[in-house]
């Protein structure tokens, strides 16, 4: 679930005077033996949604289960699953910590477009179609094609700011009301780049789309003014490499049943651009206070009591991803947390 392979990975979602904690996790078969006869990893995570789906009775899985046909390698008992499909996150949840717990599914398409795909250089196309098909499948082909268009006309004119879906993901409510998020990830970004992800070129002018970059370019500034010489050095690269894969900006694209055009959020993968926790925490901490969305030292004294295996300044890799949204000047900032289950410094 984490850039760090943790299988369980923290969000705060803050807003004014109130905090959402959400966790996220993907089920793991219990014994080697099982992780054997399930090299794809599908019959943990399904259980665990069954079962979850039997204790809760709100919980939908409309789209999941016209989804998991399309975008799910499932084990088949008369032949092996290829190898290169193997050993990657399918499937994955994550609950909103509240009265009544709030179920997002996610699914990561890599897999099957591995298992399908007719060679390695393949992959990243097939996964489009992939995503396509299931955007059809549920009724959302027509904002989901601006998307795809955009996407298109990027990778003829500047290949390398070309970007790919990574995952997608929605709440287990009825398809009349659900979000779905595509997320896609692109290698090279400035901020210019990225207010032109968000309005897809000039495609999309309401105004919530200028409020949405106006943030974005405010949360940019908060974290890339100077203070540490490794902030937004943006990779030059095509994030193939197991540490490279997360350091690219994402831009989730929101689609909803009945609108024509998508929306956009902006996702910044802070931990790859800072030399330690202890100053990106500085710097969230006061953006919370100046929106008064915090008392000033809340956000520092929280992450120094959770992180209690090691020193916030001995290191990154805590703080993973931030994100932004706004409407009508209400502002919502979320920061994903690594639960660091494999850290060193927990083995020492």
């Amino acid at each position: 679930m984490c850039d760090d392979s943790s299988p369980l990975e923290y969000s705060l979602s803050i807003k004014k005077n109130s905090c959402v904690v959400r966790f996220a996790f993907e089920p793991l078969p219990l014994t080697d033996e099982l992780r054997k006869g399930d090299r794809v990893n599908y019959f943990a995570p399904s259980q665990w949604l069954a079962d979850h789906q039997r204790e809760h009775k709100a919980v939908d899985l409309t789209w999941f289960d016209t989804l998991s046909g399309i975008l799910l390698v499932k084990p088949d008992m008369q032949s092996s699953p290829n190898p290169a499909a193997c050993g990657l996150t399918q499937l994955g949840f994550a609950l909103d910590l509240t009265k009544e717990p709030l179920l997002k599914i996610y699914i990561w398409p890599d897999a099957v477009a591995r298992q399908s795909a007719p060679s390695s250089g393949a992959w990243n196309g097939c996964k489009q179609e992939h995503v396509l098909r299931a955007m059809d499948a549920i009724g959302l082909a027509t904002p989901w094609r601006k998307v795809v268009d955009y996407l298109d006309r990027l990778r003829r004119s500047s290949p390398e700011h070309a970007g790919q879906p990574e995952f997608i993901a929605w709440d287990a409510r009825s398809p009349a009301t659900a979000r779905m998020k595509v997320y896609v990830r692109f290698a090279k970004a400035n901020l210019e780049q990225v207010l032109s992800h968000l309005d897809l070129g000039g495609m999309l002018d309401s105004a919530h789309t200028k409020e949405i970059k106006n943030a974005a370019a405010e949360i940019w500034d908060v974290f890339s003014s100077d203070g540490d010489p490794r902030a937004f050095q943006m990779v030059s690269g095509d994030l193939q490499g197991y540490d490279e894969r997360t350091r690219g900006v994402l831009i989730y694209y929101e689609l909803r049943q009945g609108e024509v055009d998508p929306s956009a959020k902006f996702y910044l993968p802070v931990r790859h651009y800072f030399s330690s926790d202890l100053p990106l925490a500085e710097r969230f901490d006061k953006f919370l206070a100046e929106k008064q969305l915090q008392k000033a030292g809340w956000y520092t004294s929280l992450l120094n009591r959770f992180c209690d295996h090691r020193p916030l300044e001995s290191r990154a890799g805590l703080q993973a991803v931030v994100g932004c949204a706004v409407r009508d000047g209400e502002w919502e900032v979320s920061m994903y947390i690594s639960s660091e289950a494999y850290a060193a410094e927990r083995f020492i």
